[in-house]
């Protein structure tokens, strides 16, 4: 089933994508845009497909958890074949399928939906050549937090439990990045109040 939602989100992300890459192509044309900002916007569109999926992710990850813990994991496999075909085979792993696990699954979502919500307002900033201001120190430091929730609850190198019951969590690649984007923050806070004095100064 996993395999089978992963490729309906793939179509669905490629249509998303398509449709604003045509928008974004069309508001183009009334404006000039120096070589960087060409550059920002196709990094924002590719932001904005890895959005569209994830957002799309969360409710299919957040339909078929329900339908499993309620028991109802027959209706949803009824359901999909009837959306995909008949002769679809959909499997599902719902003996393995705990809340806390489920619970984790959508903390998951959340956390890489909310950092490139920061990395979109950020680069829209960018694009418009807001640099200094205290909102970008902000969203730095608010991707620094996600990415530390990440770390605790992402597969790392600790485990617990055995078996299909098993968790594991300590991300360290999440935790560095997320250290990285700390000291960027106070970079960013340290230039704003520096770009602050000069204009009082000027």
């Amino acid at each position: 089933m996993i395999t089978i939602l992963f490729y309906v989100l793939i179509v669905l992300a490629l249509a998303g994508s398509s449709y604003y890459g045509w928008r974004s192509a069309k508001s183009a044309k009334n404006r000039q845009e120096t070589q960087e900002q060409k550059r920002l916007r196709s990094v924002l569109l590719f932001v904005n497909v890895l959005l569209f999926a994830g957002f799309l992710s969360l409710v299919i990850t957040i339909l078929n958890d329900v339908f499993i813990l309620t028991g109802h994991e027959g209706l949803l496999q009824q359901g999909l074949r009837m959306l995909l075909g008949s002769g679809i085979t959909v499997k599902s792993s719902s003996t393995s399928l705990t809340i806390f696990t489920a619970i984790i699954n959508f903390l998951c979502i959340v956390v890489n939906i909310g950092f490139l919500l920061c990395l979109r307002v950020f680069l829209i900033n960018l694009y418009r050549s807001d640099i200094f201001i205290a909102k970008n120190a902000k969203l730095v430091r608010w991707s620094a937090h996600l990415l530390v929730l990440g770390a605790f609850i992402n597969n790392g190198i600790f485990t617990f439990g055995t078996g299909n019951q098993s968790y594991s969590f300590f991300n360290i690649s999440y935790l560095l990045v997320s250290f990285v984007l700390y000291a960027v923050s106070m970079i960013l806070t340290k230039a704003n109040a520096i770009a602050e004095e000069n204009e009082y100064t000027i």
